[in-house]
């Protein structure tokens, strides 16, 4: 069951709708706090991305700092991502495969979707919003 879970959660980190993208990241982290703390094995090894959840703290929770309105905190949340890798917190490169790269690339390149889609009004500049 878990197992199924876990597939479709990481299917839906490659939508390009904010709001969707959300509420995936919000069942993301939980997920991965359940597989920790239950020390549950998984196809895509998310109890390894631990280290980058923090459910008491949101702005010290990469997922959550993600999606802030503000580019200040989603550049945190790279930074944050960033400190964790270099620190040999975060090696499992199938975990960062399937999970963190789909969201660079909706950071990266997700920016055609998103002007096409009106509840993304974060990456919209002055004369869009018109």
């Amino acid at each position: 069951m878990i197992s199924i879970i876990e597939r479709q959660i990481v299917q839906f980190l490659k939508v390009q709708d904010e709001l969707v993208l959300k509420t995936v990241l919000d069942s993301l982290r939980v997920l991965i706090m359940f597989m920790k703390e239950t020390n549950s094995k998984s196809q895509f090894n998310l109890s390894e991305l631990a280290p980058i959840v923090n459910l008491k703290d949101d702005n010290d929770d990469f997922f959550h700092c993600f999606l802030g309105i503000k580019m200040k905190q989603r550049q945190k949340s790279f930074k944050m991502l960033v400190s964790r890798i270099q620190s040999g917190l975060l090696k499992d490169f199938k975990t960062i495969h399937s999970v963190i790269l789909p969201l660079i690339n909706y950071t990266i390149f997700g920016g055609k979707a998103q002007k096409y889609n009106r509840r993304n009004t974060i990456t919209y500049n002055a004369e869009q919003k018109r």
